[in-house]
């Protein structure tokens, strides 16, 4: 059990996953920047090229590292109302990803057959 436990926190090292979020924010800052520097020289030129090119930035690049992102940091994430005031109001509820996360629960065994 203890080596288990050893390796679930070394094959869940946080430090590490940290790092790599970090690194896909950057790549992401970058991403959006090309694409925001394709829709503008869009604006400028007309030319509908530079469109396409934006919207595959977009959707081959940006929203799959940014789901990576999101999964990797966060275990849950919802919208939660509060009703309380007159008006309604909204807030974002993120709970970190944790080793806890990563926990089986499994049932005990059965004996099939007792061969002799």
């Amino acid at each position: 059990l203890n080596t288990l436990e050893i390796l679930l926190q070394e094959n869940y090292n946080w430090k590490r996953r940290k790092n790599e979020i970090e690194l896909a924010r950057s790549q992401l800052y970058i991403l959006n920047e090309q694409f925001k520097e394709a829709i503008k020289e869009f604006n400028e030129t007309d030319n509908i090229t530079l469109v396409k090119d934006a919207i595959g930035i977009y959707i081959d690049q940006i929203l799959p590292l940014q789901d990576d992102v999101q999964n990797n940091q966060y275990a849950t994430l919802y919208i939660e109302a509060d009703d309380e005031e007159k008006e309604m109001k909204f807030k974002l509820v993120a709970r970190g990803v944790d080793i806890i996360q990563k926990e089986e629960i499994w049932e005990a065994g059965k004996v099939i057959a007792n061969i002799k």
